[in-house]
């Protein structure tokens, strides 16, 4: 690979695919089912504990 190649990471939300540099990629995380909130808005599925932090 010389110094003009670059990777990429592609992947899709909602049947849209995306792309971005793999050097900006600090990490990939499976799916977790998130825990579901009382009262929050319909748009918020829930939040899920990584690594001790919980996160939308």
């Amino acid at each position: 690979m010389n110094e003009k190649d670059i990777k990429v990471l592609i992947f899709s939300i909602n049947d849209q695919y995306y792309a971005t540099d793999i050097m900006e990629v600090e990490r990939i995380l499976g799916y977790e089912v998130p825990t579901k909130l009382p009262d929050s808005p319909e748009f918020i599925e829930g939040v899920i504990n990584y690594e001790g932090n919980i996160y939308l």
